[in-house]
């Protein structure tokens, strides 16, 4: 499995949740968290999540006052099959742009 999520900062998740199903055609659910939340497609695919800002340590997602490059936005990779051996060329590639964030889940939790 591969796919990406687009993470965004919003300033309320369930109204936010709320507009984007609407956008996307999608039943009226809640989101998981009142920090957090995936917009799913019928089959399952994650459409869009919504991150509250400031809810935690991301360094995109701790204010909508920042003016830098990238604020707001978090590019979430899932893929089922990550070589830890290609690794450095990935920091250094992410590094080189000024930050980086990686999280590595463990091969047991579900996608």
């Amino acid at each position: 499995m591969k796919s990406t999520w687009t993470i965004i900062g919003v300033g309320n998740v369930p109204g936010s949740f709320k507009w984007y199903q609407t956008l996307f055609g999608q039943p009226a659910t809640l989101p998981a968290d009142d920090y957090f939340g995936q917009v799913l497609d019928s089959d399952g695919t994650v459409l869009i999540c919504l991150h509250e800002w400031g809810a935690h340590a991301h360094p995109s997602l701790m204010s909508p006052d920042q003016e830098a490059p990238g604020n707001g936005l978090l590019l979430f990779f899932r893929v089922d099959d990550f070589d830890l051996s290609e690794m450095a060329i990935f920091q250094q590639l992410l590094f080189s742009n000024g930050f980086f964030f990686f999280d590595l889940y463990g091969t047991s939790q579900g996608g």
